[in-house]
């Protein structure tokens, strides 16, 4: 399992951490989380627990589902992950390519944020036909190993990240495709450098590929990630170096309105 990437240390208001790490957890888990399994994943006592929840729940951050049991995240994360998302330019810019993109493609196009050691899915454009599994806006993920965007923003964002991604996450194995092998994975980084663009051939989901590019902001920094996710009998090895450049296309566009220049030293 995926270790949990925060510090041990003390925190200086133990009730807000609790409170984030409620939310944090179910933002992981689309499907919602049972009270037991809340307390499991989080660890702390359960009387705690049912306070937090009673708090975030009467503040629109969390909701019961009735039938099921379980917990998701409410409304109200929503429209601040509206918010967040409203105000940052690369997305503003991404939209109107990400149509056209999928236009071209034929398939579901995405664009992912970092935050910390995770990818956030910020913007979807569906193709016609739905993937099995898509992922859900605000997906927050921390599978960065196994997707094509995630081996992007650990090719892209330098040793610094990729050292503290090694640090505190094991490789897991998801499918029989993903990289559990740490030279391995640098391999492919390396790689990824060099062509411009990441590959994953069921590597995190059964029946599901992904071809991601980095949106690169004015001073050199991937701020975003573009993607194809298709089926696997669609988006087959033979054309994989023809998404990848239609891909670098677009994100080149895109990474020159936030003023990227490739012919600057950064």
């Amino acid at each position: 399992m995926l270790r949990d990437p925060r510090p041990n240390a003390e925190s200086p208001a133990p009730a807000l951490d609790r409170g984030l790490r409620v939310l944090e957890t179910l933002s992981e888990r689309p499907n919602g989380c049972t009270f037991s399994e809340l307390a499991d994943a989080i660890g702390i006592p359960r009387a705690s627990l049912h306070r937090i929840i009673a708090t975030l729940s009467d503040a629109g951050y969390v909701k019961l589902a009735p039938a099921s049991k379980r917990y998701h995240l409410g409304i109200k994360v929503f429209a601040l992950g509206h918010a967040v998302f409203s105000g940052l330019p690369v997305l503003y810019m991404a939209k109107s390519e990400l149509k056209a993109l999928r236009e071209e493609s034929g398939e579901t196009c995405e664009v992912w944020i970092p935050d910390g050691l995770a990818l956030v899915l910020a913007i979807v454009e569906q193709a016609r036909a739905r993937l099995p599994q898509q992922a859900d806006v605000g997906l927050r993920d921390f599978r960065n190993h196994s997707k094509a965007p995630g081996k992007v923003y650990l090719a892209f964002a330098g040793e610094e990240l990729l050292e503290g991604y090694l640090r505190h996450f094991e490789l897991t194995p998801f499918t029989l495709n993903t990289i559990t092998d740490v030279d391995r994975l640098q391999r492919e980084l390396r790689s990824i450098r060099e062509q411009g663009y990441a590959v994953d051939r069921e590597e995190n989901r059964p029946g599901l590929c992904r071809i991601a590019a980095p949106i690169f902001n004015k001073a050199g920094d991937a701020e975003a990630f573009l993607t194809i996710a298709g089926p696997a009998f669609e988006l087959i090895p033979e054309k994989d170096s023809w998404y990848g450049q239609m891909l670098c296309t677009y994100a080149e566009r895109i990474s020159r309105q936030l003023g990227w220049n490739p012919q600057s030293p950064h």
